[in-house]
């Protein structure tokens, strides 16, 4: 196929070997195509087929099924969206590169592969710390600024065991000659994947986060297009963080500080605000039977618990509360043996669950909005 035979072909024009109508459109032979689809860890290609956009590509015995919305016949023209198979050969091209490195560089041997839409990753069997992260980045970067030539070539497969060649070995049934991907003086693994010519191409290379496992490390990376997408978001966020904060780059860290600081003391400060708050309006509720029953739409379960404190330390009477507008939370407090009693009926009436000891029953419910169109005995 033209993807492995030329990948720099964006364009063909071939004639249709079959055309099957499926559920969600129809599957189109061809005889060739610039379309990858998805192997080896690398997406499938975005493109067309005479102007239909190709949603699906699956490999099989004799070509490539194109799904597209319409039926096709004859000499059909086949464009590859040239953006997004740049992107995924260099975060493909970069990825090899990386382990390979990382291996003979640092023992760290490459046991995963994730190539994403946003971020690729890695995983590598052993934990990086800090320092070996930088001096692999660095090492990547140096060998993209190198401008090393990437080849690919098709071997037999018996020849396989007298080369230096990476592989977790050939998929099972796999006959035929095997597709070798060399970045020379680096690595050579085999892959049926769409890769860049020269290492040079990739432009550059940048971890964006570490997952440190019990015993290994995933490792998550940009190359190419995506680190200058990344940095000029990342520089947008600057912008709006320096307006926001009122200060320049330098000083984001410590002004979030700052402000996270000034947040816990305020909210302290407004916790014990409405604790006083609670009690006063505890202190204020005079129950006209044995059972006092109250809400409040922005009541939280601590509003209510200090609301029945401040009744029940001058009353003797079950308090039935509730907090929320529609769902929320609910409390049923005072003597023990009648919160035991009442407190799932409340939560069955309010279409809720909860529990509780020592004469507190409490917990979430749907319908909250319940309680005031019952009483309980």
């Amino acid at each position: 196929m033209r993807y492995h035979d030329d990948p720099a072909a964006t364009s063909l024009s071939t004639p249709v070997l079959s055309c099957t109508a499926v559920e969600g459109g129809f599957d189109v032979l061809l005889g060739d195509t610039v379309l990858f689809p998805e192997g080896g860890g690398q997406p499938d290609d975005h493109g067309t087929v005479d102007g239909l956009p190709v949603t699906a590509l699956r490999k099989v015995p004799g070509g490539v099924l194109h799904r597209v919305g319409a039926p096709l016949a004859g000499q059909v023209r086949v464009e590859l969206d040239v953006v997004r198979r740049l992107d995924l050969t260099q975060q493909h091209s970069g990825q090899h590169l990386l382990s390979a490195l990382a291996q003979d560089r640092f023992g760290l041997a490459t046991t995963a592969f994730h190539l994403g839409e946003e971020r690729a990753d890695i995983e590598v069997d052993g934990l990086v710390d800090d320092a070996v992260l930088a001096a692999l980045e660095a090492a990547v970067n140096t060998a993209i600024r190198e401008d090393r030539p990437v080849r690919t070539r098709l071997v037999a497969a018996a020849e396989l065991s007298a080369l230096p060649v990476r592989t977790r070995g050939l998929p099972d049934g796999f006959v035929g000659p095997v597709r070798l991907v060399e970045i020379e003086g680096v690595d050579l693994n085999t892959c049926g994947g769409t890769h860049v010519s020269r290492t040079g191409a990739l432009q550059s290379f940048s971890f964006v986060a570490v997952e440190r496992l019990k015993r290994a490390t995933r490792l998550h990376f940009w190359v190419g297009g995506r680190v200058q997408a990344g940095l000029a978001a990342l520089l947008e966020r600057q912008a709006r963080l320096t307006k926001l904060l009122s200060t320049g780059p330098a000083d984001h860290a410590a002004a979030v500080e700052r402000l996270a600081e000034d947040g816990k003391r305020d909210g302290k400060a407004l916790q014990a605000v409405r604790r006083e708050l609670a009690t006063a309006i505890g202190a204020g509720l005079v129950p006209t039977g044995p059972t006092l029953v109250w809400s409040r739409a922005d009541a939280d379960p601590p509003f209510l618990a200090a609301v029945a404190d401040a009744v029940l330390a001058r009353h003797d009477v079950i308090c039935v509360f509730a907090g929320g507008e529609r769902e929320g939370c609910f409390l049923v407090a005072g003597p023990p043996d009648r919160v035991a009693e009442l407190g799932p009926r409340v939560a069955a009436r309010l279409e809720g669950r909860g529990g509780g000891a020592r004469g507190r029953f409490q917990g979430k419910a749907a319908r909250v909005d319940h309680l005031g169109d019952c009483t309980f005995a």
